[in-house]
């Protein structure tokens, strides 16, 4: 019984042996598996960090293209870039190593460069009052039209306020088209970005300041321009046509108070910013295709007349009078459009 007995015990003790050495052989297959897997998801992390470094290049300067060598904790990043199609798709190569790793990892990506971010807000509206420290007044034979008339915006208010308030304020009046007709749309108007955007253009190069009798040029489709008035300004009949953005204004440290006196046959296309200016006065024939704002920074009534035959058309395709006009001193952000990626 003895003998038998030692000889299965050994027997059993050589099977464990060989199974502890599989798992132990398993166990460091896996071990070096799950490093690999590690630094390959590593090596990939840090290939599209290199994408994303090679964007900040290119877009703090146009003409750099690298190769560039970047050294990170743990590994390298080579990023270079390719402008496949001038100012439209450019193409990026990021190519990654981990320290101690066999293989690079390499990353490439186009991108769409087209479009830039917008400087002045979308238009919401014909006239947006962004206060309700208002005074109204619609008559004669003005309109106020949130109609599309182009074939390609949708419809919208033709007069937007902030609040029930506001809306009471401006009260049922059939001149005023759009949706909701003959009155008043409630919305959200933030009057901030207008803000920040008037604060950007005062004092520009490209910025014109008028007042009094202004008769000079007012922009064009293919130049438009900024104009800012910031006391009594009256635009003749020798003005027919102008593009691009208006701000009507307080005087700054003189407190003058900001008026527009718009008379004779005058078109303005594009964004026209009313600012802590407390006399809307539209009379005579003029049309603004685009969109008026009417805001204030300081605790003050604002009086709203509009009357004679003023039209005030809301035109989403005068936005990019609007915007063309910002974009000549005041820089937009790219936006980068990821079109594919092959790794």
């Amino acid at each position: 019984m003895g003998r038998p007995m030692l000889i299965i015990v050994m027997g059993l003790l050589i099977a464990l042996g060989y199974t502890f050495m599989g798992m132990n052989s398993q166990k460091k297959g896996l071990t070096t598996q799950s490093v690999n897997s590690a630094t390959k998801a590593m090596a990939q992390n840090l290939s599209h960090t290199g994408l994303q470094f090679a964007l900040y290049k290119f877009n703090n300067n146009n003409e750099w293209r690298g190769p560039e060598t970047i050294e990170i904790e743990g590994g390298t990043i080579e990023i270079s870039l390719k402008e496949i199609t001038p100012d439209v798709l450019i193409e990026v190569t990021s190519v990654s190593k981990m320290d101690n790793a066999v293989n690079n990892h390499t990353t490439i990506s186009t991108y769409d460069i087209s479009k830039k971010e917008q400087l002045v807000p979308e238009f919401n509206s014909s006239l947006g009052i962004a206060t309700d420290d208002f005074n109204f007044f619609l008559g004669g034979s003005s309109n106020i039209n949130g109609y599309d008339s182009t074939g390609k915006c949708e419809d919208r208010p033709g007069v937007q306020v902030n609040s029930e308030a506001g809306k009471t304020k401006v009260g049922q009046n059939e001149r005023i088209d759009g949706t909701p007709e003959d009155e008043a749309a409630v919305g959200n108007i933030d009057y901030e970005p207008y803000a920040q955007l008037v604060n950007r253009l005062e004092g520009q190069p490209q910025t014109q300041t008028i007042s009094g009798n202004y008769k000079g040029d007012m922009g064009t489709q293919d130049d438009p321009g900024i104009f800012f008035v910031e006391d009594y300004t009256k635009l003749t009949g020798g003005i027919t046509e102008g593009y691009g953005i208006m701000v009507v204004r307080a005087g700054g440290q003189l407190d003058l108070e900001g008026e527009l006196d718009v008379a004779g046959n005058f078109t303005f296309n594009g964004l026209v910013v009313f600012e802590n200016a407390w006399e809307m006065d539209a009379k005579g024939t003029p049309t603004i295709n685009g969109s008026v704002i009417v805001g204030s920074t300081e605790d003050q009534m604002v009086n709203i007349d509009i009357n004679g035959d003023v039209q005030l058309q809301y035109d989403c395709t005068a936005h990019q009078y609007a915007n063309l006009a910002a974009e000549k001193d005041l820089d937009a952000d790219r936006i980068y459009k990821q079109n594919s990626i092959y790794e």
